[in-house]
């Protein structure tokens, strides 16, 4: 977003059928993961974050790949392990280093 601009939450994921309270809470929750480098909300409900923060950007790298992706969403589920953000970076950094060691074989 422009510089301390802010969005309605309802442009974020309201075209993905999430409610407001449901899409601002998960902001949040990425918020206090350390996602965003720097954010800014109001009382009515808007947010507005300025970019990544480095530990946003490795997460975003690790869970790229989509086969990375689809073996870490399957073994949080199949195992029912925490949904967490550090868990799901932690269990998709096991995956890609699964792809390393087949690329060097």
């Amino acid at each position: 977003c422009e510089p301390m601009q802010y969005y309605p939450i309802s442009l974020v994921m309201g075209n993905k059928g999430y409610d407001n309270a449901y899409t601002f809470n998960q902001l949040l929750l990425m918020e206090e993961a350390g996602l965003f480098g720097k954010t800014d909300k109001n009382l009515s409900g808007s947010f507005c974050c300025m970019g990544l923060s480095n530990y946003g950007y490795d997460f975003l790298e690790t869970i790229r790949n989509d086969t990375v992706w689809k073996k870490t969403k399957n073994e949080i589920q199949e195992k029912k392990l925490p949904r967490t953000i550090k868990f799901i970076a932690e269990v998709a950094g096991i995956f890609v280093g699964e792809l390393i060691k087949h690329k060097n074989n």
